[in-house]
């Protein structure tokens, strides 16, 4: 019960800083599953770039730039990285 408890605690930890480090690399107040990465300011080819580098250091999670860009949501991406909640 308490290596349940505590890996559902880190997978808690994960998805909020995932949900952070997004915030950050896209310069908003917060982010959540159903926010639409083109409907936001900064998505353009440097950020992709930026938060590509993000995923790969913080998360140990490689895509491509093809995997990020064919993202449409947050939940999608997430997805993608294998982040669970």
């Amino acid at each position: 019960t308490k290596y349940f408890l505590f890996n559902s605690c880190v997978r808690h930890v994960k998805i909020m800083n995932f949900y952070e480090e997004l915030a950050n690399i896209f310069d908003e107040d917060k982010v959540t599953d159903e926010t639409k990465f083109k409907q936001l300011d900064q998505w353009d080819s440097i950020t992709l770039m930026t938060l590509q580098q993000s995923l790969q250091s913080n998360f140990g999670v490689k895509l491509s730039l093809k995997d990020i860009m064919t993202s449409e949501t947050v939940a999608d991406l997430k997805a993608k990285c294998n982040i669970k909640q």
